[in-house]
């Protein structure tokens, strides 16, 4: 049982924190219920240890150890394999985590197998989540991006009061990227470049 998150789905469909693991749940035979906490974190699913999905607050795909909130094959999200162009990214410290998370514009596509995998997968018992990154070809393509959040764009509400005073979110946050790919010789040899930061 597998599913393949493709790169238009990626493109197109919203993940919060632009995290490509918060996809992972689109797959058959994967469970996880997205839920948010407080602060823009994730709760973990009940009985496991790892902070799944933690990819919510203003670090975002930055953290050093990024859980998918996913279970499958009866197994916990710490039981889950993550992988990166076929080379394992899975934390030593907190299994089912990865110490990189790609960002969203350099992934090609996301494959999750739930179950019934080869034997070269057997080190984790759970999904095996597999990344492909995007490669440059004979045309030069590329985009960019850029969001801001500002106290003097956000509107007045309770939600930021005391309940008698309204006030505004006073948060500021920067997101902004962009990446570039094509020939670095024609037909022989290829490059791909990506960059994304946060300024919170």
């Amino acid at each position: 049982v597998s599913g393949t998150i493709t790169s238009n789905q990626i493109q197109h469909m919203p993940s919060f924190g632009r995290d490509v693991l918060k996809l992972a749940q689109l797959a058959p035979g994967s469970f996880g219920d997205g839920s948010q906490a407080s602060g823009n974190d994730n709760y973990n699913l009940p009985g496991t240890q790892t902070g799944g999905g933690q990819s919510g607050g203003a670090d975002g795909i930055f953290k050093t150890e990024n859980g998918a909130q996913i279970i499958a094959n009866g197994n916990q999200t710490e039981n889950n394999g993550i992988s990166i162009d076929g080379i394992s990214t899975t934390s030593a410290v907190w299994g089912g985590s990865t110490i990189i998370t790609p960002s969203q514009d350099s992934v090609e596509d996301v494959k999750v197998l739930s179950n019934s995998y080869d034997s070269e997968y057997g080190r984790f018992s759970g999904a095996q989540i597999q990344i492909t990154t995007k490669s440059g070809g004979n045309r030069f393509h590329g985009s960019a991006f850029f969001s801001a959040h500002r106290p003097g764009l956000d509107a007045y509400q309770r939600f930021n009061g005391d309940g008698n005073t309204v006030l505004r979110d006073d948060n500021f946050f920067d997101q902004f990227g962009g990446n570039i790919g094509g020939p670095i010789w024609k037909n022989k040899i290829f490059a791909f470049f990506n960059y994304e930061t946060v300024r919170s």
